[in-house]
């Protein structure tokens, strides 16, 4: 079985994940409480590290820009997958 098969948001619509900016910022609460106690929190955190946009393992778009930041230096290329950006 594959993670996602695994993963608490299975099923789930993808609003809840790539959320649109209402004017007022945009609202990862309801991400939030779907990943919180995913047992693949991890493994989603992993394929999504490269993304800009969406909710990946509990992490937005600017929290994955902060781990990419601090991983980069000490694995330049994890899998490929980690850029820098």
């Amino acid at each position: 079985m594959s993670w996602t098969e695994q993963a608490s948001c299975r099923g789930l619509n993808d609003d809840t994940f790539f959320p649109a900016d209402n004017g007022q910022g945009v609202s990862y609460s309801a991400m939030y409480r779907t990943c919180f106690d995913c047992p693949v929190k991890m493994q989603c955190r992993v394929a999504g590290i490269s993304e800009r946009d969406g909710v990946w393992g509990n992490a937005s778009p600017i929290e994955r820009r902060t781990y990419r930041r601090i991983i980069t230096p000490v694995i330049p290329n994890i899998g490929g997958i980690v850029t820098g950006k």
